[in-house]
């Protein structure tokens, strides 16, 4: 089985991790922050690692959005390639400021730099005149209501556009220090926004101790609702770094064999258990 949804009757679990990225606050300090986080990531046997950009929020006085900050997320991913060896590399990137069919390109070279494990937004992954990768054509990625998207990060409801799509929740979490702290299970930071029964995931960081986050992620997907998780670890030291998550949390999964014990495959679709393109001759 190469990272498809279903090992037995235990539906697989994917994850990724959203690395801080452009326009937000807290940005790693260096590159190796990044390799750090990275190579975290791929310890956990996630499925991929997400740099997304974000429009620093608009001057109060003059309504202008000042330049964006912090570095540019497919230059470090396409470094990043060089440093790992399977977990895939999404670029959350938006076309403005930039050249399409530059940026198409960019992508398709990150696939090919990367043996098959890029990803995009749909306006950034056409089908090109450029040698084709591994996987055939990078994953393309969006949120829910993006009809071509194989992967849809979804932030305030579950939705799915298209049956065979990729549905992962984007979720924060602390962990308790220590284990039996916080026994009444996992509680959410905020009110749960309105959106039925899934709302929990989305209304501010899950609090808990490792047993109980992985109770509460894994019932979500082993009940059809979502396939899978982007976390969003702060870099901060305790229950909220990706190294507490990793270390406490995956482990849990593993013996409820709802995540993988090791990579099957070499590409991202391969790890999503998404089907290889089929290209017209």
């Amino acid at each position: 089985m190469t990272g498809g949804t279903r090992a037995g009757t235990v539906r697989r679990m994917h994850l990724a991790v959203q690395l801080p990225g452009e326009g937000e606050r807290a940005l790693p300090p260096d590159f190796d922050a990044y390799v750090r986080l990275a190579r975290t990531a791929e310890r956990g046997l996630f499925d991929f690692l997400l740099l997304a950009e974000r429009p620093p929020p608009a001057d109060s006085r003059t309504g202008q959005a000042p330049p964006a900050t912090g570095p540019e997320p497919l230059t470090v991913l396409n470094a990043l390639a060089a440093v790992t060896d399977l977990i895939g590399l999404a670029a959350a990137v938006r076309p403005g400021g930039r050249e399409p069919y530059a940026l198409a390109r960019r992508i398709a070279a990150l696939d090919r730099l990367s043996a098959g494990r890029a990803a995009g937004p749909a306006s950034a992954v056409p089908e090109l005149t450029v040698p084709r990768g591994p996987q055939g054509r990078p994953v393309v990625i969006g949120d829910g209501d993006d009809a071509a998207a194989e992967v849809a990060v979804v932030t305030g409801a579950v939705r799915r556009a298209r049956p065979g799509t990729r549905v992962l929740a984007r979720v924060g979490y602390v962990l308790a220090e220590e284990p039996g702290e916080e026994p009444g299970g996992v509680r959410a930071a905020g009110p749960p926004p309105p959106g039925g029964p899934f709302a929990d995931l989305f209304a501010g960081p899950l609090l808990g101790p490792p047993r109980a986050l992985a109770d509460r992620l894994d019932a979500h997907v082993q009940s059809g609702a979502v396939d899978g998780y982007v976390l969003l670890p702060e870099p901060a030291p305790g229950g909220r770094g990706l190294d507490a998550f990793v270390d406490r949390v995956v482990p849990l999964l593993q013996e409820r064999g709802s995540l993988r014990t090791a990579y099957r495959g070499t590409t991202l679709r391969e790890h999503l258990g998404l089907p290889r393109p089929v290209w017209k001759a």
